[in-house]
């Protein structure tokens, strides 16, 4: 799978519902998308692969990115009852997975948040930009002169492997 599609394929998987600001959302089940294929020691596998030993395969990594984060309801990583994602958008905080889309599956509040499975989630404490920045894991140039990027705010265009792409600080952590 080439990296544009793997970060495709994880755009979709945490891509915010709502278009509309101010606009309830309502709060979607955990759970693994059927056609999701990510690589591991350079063979193609899907999240029924990872629930089958879920112990051992969901620590596995993908392109740098742990089999739990991109299949949560297989490695047990959602949270016990779904709960309510935030009423406005922009009107609060979220968490998010890409410093741009808000996720619900972590919960509606900073500490629900910050005490979730993922720890590759982060706080946005205005909510979803409302700009046309690029998310988390997608690439980037950038502007030397300036030090300016595309990039999401919390996030710096920085090298990854042959490429540059738009990370956290601690994405080598993860």
């Amino acid at each position: 799978m080439r990296l544009s599609n793997f970060i495709f394929a994880i755009s979709i998987i945490f891509q915010a519902a709502s278009a509309a600001p101010l606009v309830e959302k309502e709060s979607t089940p955990c759970k693994d998308k059927k056609k999701l294929r990510f690589k591991i020691k350079n063979r193609k596998k899907s999240c029924k692969w990872a629930s089958r030993k879920t112990k051992k395969r969901c620590r596995k990594k993908s392109n740098g990115i742990e089999v739990r984060i991109l299949c949560p309801a297989a490695c047990n990583s959602c949270p016990d009852e779904p709960t309510p994602a935030p009423v406005a958008r922009n009107s609060s905080g979220c968490c998010s997975l890409d410093y741009k889309n808000c996720i619900d599956w972590c919960g509606p509040t900073y500490d629900s948040c910050m005490n979730c499975a993922s720890k590759a989630v982060t706080w946005l404490p205005d909510g979803a930009p409302l700009s046309s920045c690029s998310e988390r894991w997608t690439g980037c140039t950038e502007n030397n002169d300036t030090n300016d990027s595309s990039c999401c705010s919390g996030l710096r265009c920085q090298p990854r492997n042959d490429y540059m792409e738009c990370m956290a600080d601690d994405d080598s952590l993860i």
